[in-house]
């Protein structure tokens, strides 16, 4: 069984944006706090759940994910030129089957998140956090059973 469950804090804004498959995607990386540390998680929405969340979930939000991981391998230039010295590399984002919002911040409207940068007691965010999964587009449609749940 591939299943996944959570509760941590939203690394940065999340920005909706449509992938290759016209379907509706949101990505950023969750803070998972350990006794010792903070474990930075990436994680993908798709469709109802990627509006939802673009909607109502800001940096330094609580949330509760449960979903799969999905693993996939892609290539990077080390040169900075497409086709020259490409490094595969692997990721294996939760894909986010279902969502809780813990409650949070009371905002006046949906998409209005307050600056709370010092209000965050975690370790940085990674340093490539707005760039993962570069250009994802999946081997398959994720979220299959989205309007089921």
């Amino acid at each position: 069984m591939n299943s996944v469950n959570l509760f941590g804090r939203v690394g940065q804004d999340i920005t909706l944006s449509t992938a290759a498959n016209n379907r509706y995607m949101v990505k950023f990386w969750l803070a998972v706090n350990e006794s010792d540390r903070t474990d930075w998680i990436p994680c993908t929405a798709w469709g109802s759940r990627a509006e939802l969340i673009a909607k109502y979930v800001c940096k330094g939000d609580q949330l509760i994910v449960s979903g799969r991981l999905r693993p996939r391998e892609y290539s990077v230039s080390a040169s900075g030129t497409a086709g020259k010295d490409e490094i595969k590399r692997w990721d294996m984002p939760v894909e986010i089957m279902r969502v809780t919002f813990v409650a949070g911040r009371v905002r006046p409207g949906a998409n209005s998140c307050p600056d709370i940068s010092d209000d965050l007691d975690e370790a940085p965010a990674p340093e490539h956090s707005s760039d993962y999964c570069p250009d994802f587009i999946p081997d398959d449609e994720p979220g299959q059973d989205e309007e089921s749940s």
